[in-house]
């Protein structure tokens, strides 16, 4: 009888062991799983901030070429002016000496 005891207390205190340890797996794969989670949204935030950051570097690429176009247009603008301009002049010597 004391075996059978004996036997039953060291069951229940394996069985105690295989709790304890499967709820320790279980805690360990949520903190796993939460740090995964963490460090996935972590990674996904920085691709945010680097695409962003590109996206601006883009955009800051895009303005010294939107800056040369305005240039060359003022320019263009500048030149059909001194030509209308000396056309006029043209004109109006034309004009006075005729």
């Amino acid at each position: 009888m004391l075996k059978e005891v004996e036997a039953e207390v060291e069951a229940g205190a394996e069985a105690g062991a295989g709790a304890e340890a499967e709820a320790e797996a279980e805690a360990e794969a949520e903190a796993g799983a939460e740090a995964e989670a963490e460090a996935e949204t972590k990674a996904g935030a920085e691709a945010d901030a680097e695409a962003e950051a590109e996206a601006e570097a883009g955009a800051s690429r895009v303005v010294p070429k939107s800056k040369k176009e305005a240039e060359a247009e003022a320019e263009a603008e500048a030149e059909a002016g001194a030509e209308a301009g000396a056309e006029a002049e043209a004109e109006a010597e034309a004009e006075a000496s005729g």
